[in-house]
This record gives C-alpha cells, structure tokens and sequence, in this order.
C-alpha cells in the first residue's frame, strides 16, 4: 500500500459518522438528479422520435389524399366529357326523330357508330386505358350475334362480318340469351368465355348489356371497370337503344331491301 493510500485510510478513519451520512444523502441525490436528466433526455428524444413518426403518417395520409383527389378530378372529367357529348347526341336524336325514311335509318347508324366510339374514352378508368366498345346484332337465320359495329380498336376483319358470337357458350351470348347485364372483372373466370387464338390483344375484363331483342352491347377493358365507368356505359347503352328504335323506324319506311337496309 503506497503512503498516500495509508494517508487516505486513516483520514477517513477519524471522519466523523454525520460526514459518511451526508456523503451517502449527496450521493442519492446526486443519483436521483442524474434519473431525472436521463428521463428528461428520453423523453425529448421520444418527443423528437414521435414528432417524425407523426410527420411520416401525415405525408404518407397527404399522399394518400392527393392520389384521391386526382382520381376524383378523374371522374369528373369522365362525367363532364360525357354530359357535354349526350348533349351533343341528343340534339341528334331529335334531328333524326323528325326525319323520315332512308334519311332516318342512315343517320341513325351514323349516330350509333358515334355513340360506340365515344364510349371507350369516356368510361376509361384511368387517362390512356385502351378499351373498346362493340354492338352485336342477333341473326336469326344463324342464331348467332353478328359484328354490327365496333370502336376504332377493333381490328378490320371484325368490321367485315368475320366475327359472330355462338347464343350458347359465350358471355354476349348468355346475356343475350337470358337478357340480363353482365360484369365480369376476369374474364378467364367465367365459365362460358374461351380464348381467341387470333387476337392479339389482351382485354381481361367485360361488361355486356342486352338491347331489347335486337342484340347486346360489349365493353372490353384491361382492368376491372369502376363505378363510374359502369354508369356512363349504361347511360350510353341507353342512348343507343333510343338511337336503334328510330334505326328500325327508318328501316320499316325505307324503299331500301332488307339486306340493303344493314348494310354498315
């Protein structure tokens, strides 16, 4: 043991008890102050740490808000282009409801060429979708539904009578058959739709829709239909059956043959 060790011993040897008492207390109370900056440290820092987590959700919810408020802006503008166009329309329709004849029955095929194309970009889920939109004329000599008419995005050899669609064993023809809508998210999952070797595209979901008994609308997209899209296709297929019955009008007064008479 060194001297200044032995020194050391023997002073606090002759410390007096109350010295070792108030050692203790300021050693508890300097341990206590200690506690109490450390929690204070801990809770700024989970202050701090809380503030950011807080931060993080708000931007995410900021984020979440805006993705929703663009897809809103969406939908309004579907529905504004498609009220500015039925508005369009119907100044047609009335044109066509006061004319006679063959003059009727080509401005009504006219007509509903328009109305078919105006379908896919106005009930596009998202901007740039790739959707199509068809009508299919029952042929009662083949019991089948014929290509009347279809959107740009049908290939040529659509438009030129080569493709009909059986009464059974296809999605048109069920909802032709048991005269009922049809919403069909993937169309693989349906029983009655099989795949066309020939085509190139790849439109996964559907929608049908019987016009009275003259045949059904088909809607054709890459993703399921919205809502929104789901109301502007009735709202146009509703227009269309208006338009047809005038078209059958106009056929029955015509002078034109009855093979004349669909020639589209």
């Amino acid at each position: 043991m060194t001297a200044i060790e032995t020194i050391f011993l023997e002073a606090m040897d002759r410390f007096p008890d109350w010295v070792y008492a108030v050692a203790g207390i300021v050693f508890i109370a300097g341990s206590i102050v200690l506690m109490i900056q450390v929690t204070r440290i801990s809770n700024k820092f989970a202050d701090v740490v809380g503030r950011e987590d807080r931060i993080g959700t708000l931007a995410e919810t900021n984020g979440q808000l805006q993705s929703r408020l663009k897809a809103l802006e969406h939908v309004q503008t579907q529905y504004n282009s498609s009220l500015n166009e039925c508005s369009i329309f119907l100044e047609e329709l009335k044109d066509i409801k006061e004319s006679e004849g063959d003059e009727k029955f080509h401005l009504s095929v006219n007509l509903m060429k328009k109305l078919v194309n105006a379908v896919p970009g106005n009930m596009s889920a998202t901007p740039g979708s790739n959707n199509r939109c068809a009508l299919w004329m029952y042929n009662s000599t083949s019991g089948e539904l014929d290509f009347f008419t279809g959107s740009a995005q049908f290939p040529n050899d659509y438009k030129d009578g080569g493709r009909t669609l059986g009464i059974n064993n296809t999605a048109g023809g069920r909802c032709f058959r048991k005269s009922e809508n049809l919403y069909i998210d993937d169309v693989q999952e349906d029983d009655d739709w099989s795949p066309n070797e020939q085509s190139k595209s790849h439109y996964n979901s559907l929608i049908c829709i019987p016009i009275l008994n003259w045949g059904i609308m088909t809607v054709d997209a890459m993703s399921p239909f919205s809502q929104e899209s789901r109301l502007i296709i009735q709202v146009y297929t509703d227009l269309i059956t208006l338009v047809i019955l005038e078209m059958y009008d106009g056929a029955i007064r015509s002078t034109f043959t009855h093979q004349q008479r669909w020639r589209v």
